[in-house]
């Protein structure tokens, strides 16, 4: 089971890539050729990782919520 704590762990760095994604992509439209080059590069292993923790979160989420409705209703029986 994913702990609460882990789980924000992920949130925050899913949102973390994102945002390096966002960055990148700007950098990748520099006049500079060298720096964009290496930017895309860059960019191509930023994206993936960011897909990769998307999906992690997804299907963390809904064993997360899962568990919480197991948890909630548990509590509510006695």
């Amino acid at each position: 089971m994913l702990k609460f704590e882990d789980r924000e762990k992920l949130i925050e760095a899913s949102h973390g890539a994102k945002d390096l994604v966002r960055d990148l992509r700007d950098l990748v439209t520099c006049e500079e050729p060298l720096l964009a080059d290496l930017a895309l590069e860059i960019l191509q292993a930023a994206v993936q990782i960011e897909q990769r923790l998307n999906r992690i979160q997804s299907i963390t989420k809904a064993a997360f919520t899962e568990d919480r409705i197991t948890f909630t209703g548990w509590m509510s029986a006695e």
